[in-house]
């Protein structure tokens, strides 16, 4: 053991080359070179880190404009149902069941609906929006054809605008 710790020992107490500087070896010479003011701030441009940068995040930033102007286009959504129900008529319905009076018929009900919605935004922070829904109701379409109020027709139309009076209200705020 005595071998090992004077190796370690010297290893740590002699300095190698590695572990100083040779100030007897010349420096490397640095370049001069005589440019002008405009060429120092076009090269300091040409080398700045930011500015790269910024060229690269131009189209990101495209991109989020675009986004945020997407707020104010329109939308517009349609939806549709159709519901069929058909149950056993045991007994004769005055209108529904025609002339077959003693036998088990069958009752059936459609209803058909469309909802057609259309809203945007406005530059003020408001909404307008607008609702059209008509339906279609028929009780045994084959049978009672122009019977009383058969088939039944409904529709709603509204509309609405929303402006709020505090937050992201004015012309100002919603501007892009």
């Amino acid at each position: 053991y005595g071998a090992i710790i004077i190796a370690s020992l010297w290893v740590l107490l002699v300095p190698t080359s590695s572990w100083s500087l040779d100030i007897t070896k010349p420096t490397l010479s640095e370049r001069h070179e005589q440019i002008s003011l405009a060429e120092a701030a076009v090269r300091a441009l040409q080398h700045n880190l930011d500015i790269s940068i910024s060229r690269h995040t131009k189209e990101s930033r495209l991109a989020d404009i675009v986004i945020e102007q997407a707020r104010f286009d329109p939308t517009m959504s349609v939806n549709g149902r159709y519901l069929r129900t058909v149950d056993p008529l045991e007994r004769p319905v005055f209108g529904a069941t025609g002339n077959l009076l003693n036998q088990i018929t069958r009752f059936d009900q459609r209803n058909h609906a469309v909802i057609v919605d259309a809203s945007t935004n406005l530059v003020t922070g408001g909404n307008v929006g607008v609702n059209y829904n008509p339906a279609r109701n028929s009780v045994n379409q084959d049978l009672a054809e122009g019977f009383l109020f058969n088939p039944a027709w409904t529709g709603g139309l509204s509309l609405s605008l929303t402006q709020p009076l505090l937050k992201n209200a004015g012309i100002g705020i919603n501007q892009t």
